[in-house]
């Protein structure tokens, strides 16, 4: 199975395709965007040409990250525990404000969060407190 990939690879990052432990870069000044914005037809055809021409990285010494560098992110709220844990955390009151019930909530979030599979994500200097969870997304556009 071929897929759409960005990665780090001697101090530069592409991106491209990956098939059976091989990464394959686009030319340069192309990215994923590029192939979601040319649409599935295009894209197949773009792995197409550069599975069968370009030379290959293997995926062993690339850093693998996340396929997009989102410009925004908007995390929606849809799960009433996690409602009220961070309530709790923040206010120390238990429960659910009824107005969650009514529409749903969303916020935006930090874009330079999003890391790729195997990334080390640093812990700051003095912090005695970390909250992180793991997010799920869906690409839409």
């Amino acid at each position: 199975m071929v897929k759409i990939a960005r990665w780090n690879h001697d101090g530069g990052t592409r991106s491209g395709f990956v098939e059976d432990g091989a990464c394959y870069p686009l030319p340069e000044g192309q990215g994923v965007q590029t192939l979601l914005d040319a649409g599935l037809e295009e894209t197949l055809a773009a792995a197409r040409k550069a599975i069968g021409s370009v030379a290959a990285v293997p995926l062993a010494d690339v850093q693998l990250l996340a396929p997009l560098a989102p410009a925004t992110i908007r995390d929606f709220v849809a799960f009433e525990e996690h409602v009220e844990g961070v309530r709790k955390s923040i206010d120390g009151v238990a429960g659910v404000v009824t107005e969650w019930y009514e529409a749903p909530t969303f916020y935006f979030t930090n874009p330079h969060t999003v890391t790729g599979t195997g990334e080390v994500i640093g812990i700051p200097a003095g912090c005695t407190d970390l909250d992180f969870e793991t997010e799920v997304a869906a690409v839409v556009g």
